[in-house]
């Protein structure tokens, strides 16, 4: 015969999981826009423009953020810099296309710990983060990378990915005309 203390823990059990499982529903509202694109709309519906320029909830997630409020908090990627350079070497309509195109995006971040700017990026050194086709992160390998802007030297470790000595921080943000790998700093020559 069980206790009385086992049924109520197994009533209260039941009662969390209940309620965590009712929440799960109001995670992606199904109500509302967001830039022209209704929320909960999977990231591979964008193309690398739309992708490069959202933010908020639309953003491209970089991980967890270790904060003392929380630890559940998803850090977002912002790319203006990035978008600038590309707008700046008219290659902006370029990724309206159907690719597929291989982006390998530093974010505002890295940008900023870097010491450089949108202006810092000549069309020949953005070139260096663009490769044509699709390249997913079981692709990489040791070996040259033929990118449009010329040759970048791709390094496998155990744990990081790195370009010219730039590690890869988010691999694998597909968007409907190929693939964004979110770098932790510019390419450089």
């Amino acid at each position: 015969m069980a206790r009385r203390g086992s049924r109520a823990m197994a009533f209260l059990f039941g009662m969390v999981v209940a309620a965590w499982l009712g929440n799960m529903t109001f995670l992606v509202p199904a109500t509302g826009a967001a830039k022209g694109r209704a929320r909960g709309v999977a990231p591979a519906a964008m193309n690398v423009n739309e992708q490069l320029a959202a933010t908020g909830r639309e953003g491209v997630s970089i991980g967890l953020v270790m904060n003392l409020k929380s630890a559940t908090k998803q850090a977002t990627s912002s790319f203006d810099n990035f978008m600038t350079a590309l707008k700046a070497a008219g290659l902006t309509d370029t990724f309206n296309g159907e690719g597929p195109y291989t982006i390998f995006a530093p974010d505002d971040n890295a940008f900023r710990m870097q010491g450089v700017g949108a202006d810092d990026m000549t069309p020949d050194v953005l070139k260096m983060h663009i490769f044509e086709g699709s390249m997913m992160n079981t692709d990489f390998k040791n070996q040259e990378l033929a990118t449009m802007g010329g040759p970048v030297k791709m390094k496998k470790g155990r744990e990081y990915v790195k370009l010219n000595g730039v590690a890869i921080k988010r691999p694998n943000v597909e968007v409907s005309n190929g693939v964004i790998h979110v770098m932790d700093g510019v390419i450089m020559p």
